[in-house]
């Protein structure tokens, strides 16, 4: 199995995000930075609740190659990742299908937030794990304003999430695999998040890690498992409000939210 760098998906021919600066605000209205990039955000959609408000919000940048979901060089508010080490275990039922259903501290120790405006911005992880209620590793961040925790409520990493935690209480919750599941304001209500998880094809009957995939049918198998929206390449499929009012992201369609 080769090594799998989510981060590397974000990368291009031109400059890879994680070598951009955190998304600026043009000063005047300029939407050319002082050093060439051109960026610029747009609101188009929003319905208020009593909590957390639906909001979507996109971003481009001219410095970005990212492939995104809404084109090359754009991103969207709620396209918002943990990215760092995948673990995945070669004898699990389902493999390789569940690479990626789990996310990790890179081997030096940090990890990347995909902020959802075109942008990576690194998290360095603290010294040691502490206890509250649950287990929990702090990391810091560029931004003293957000922190980052990763968080054990069980006995291993499949009971793991991340959460951030802005200055204003608002807390952004993402599942062990890193995608963005919950945004919640102090006292707990919210909106949530749903990631696409299209059905993989069938293995073969033959045991194809030991073989090392060399077999037709496992051979075809295996090319089969890149298309499908499965482990890192799952797209956002739709949110939720606090009220129960649903807004599906149909990406055939292109950019298209249906109520």
């Amino acid at each position: 199995m080769p090594k799998i760098d989510p981060a590397a998906r974000l990368s291009g021919p031109g400059r890879v995000p994680n070598m951009l600066p955190r998304f600026r605000k043009p000063a005047g209205g300029d939407p050319v930075l002082g050093d060439g990039e051109f960026t610029i955000q747009r609101t188009d959609v929003t319905l208020p609740s009593y909590s957390v408000p639906f909001r979507f919000s996109r971003s481009y940048r001219s410095g970005s190659q990212m492939d995104g979901p809404l084109g090359v060089g754009w991103d969207h508010n709620y396209n918002q990742r943990i990215l760092g080490k995948v673990l995945y275990d070669p004898q699990a039922s389902g493999f390789p299908t569940t690479v990626g259903d789990i996310t990790d501290t890179n081997c030096d120790g940090t990890v990347q937030w995909q902020d959802g405006q075109g942008g990576l911005q690194v998290f360095k992880a603290g010294k040691s794990w502490k206890v509250e209620d649950d287990l929990y590793l702090p990391f810091t961040g560029p931004n003293p304003d957000i922190t980052l925790m990763h968080v054990i409520s069980g006995n291993d990493l499949s009971t793991s999430y991340w959460q951030l935690k802005y200055a204003d209480g608002t807390i952004a919750k993402f599942d062990r695999g890193g995608f963005l599941t919950n945004i919640t304001d102090p006292v707990g209500n919210g909106l949530s998040i749903g990631w696409e998880r299209e059905t993989a094809p069938t293995a073969p009957s033959s045991d194809c890690v030991s073989t090392g995939f060399q077999s037709r049918q496992c051979a075809g198998w295996l090319y089969g498992l890149l298309s499908p929206r499965i482990g890192q390449r799952r797209r956002v499929e739709g949110v939720t409000l606090e009220s129960g009012r649903s807004v599906f992201y149909l990406a055939q369609h292109g950019l298209e939210w249906v109520v």
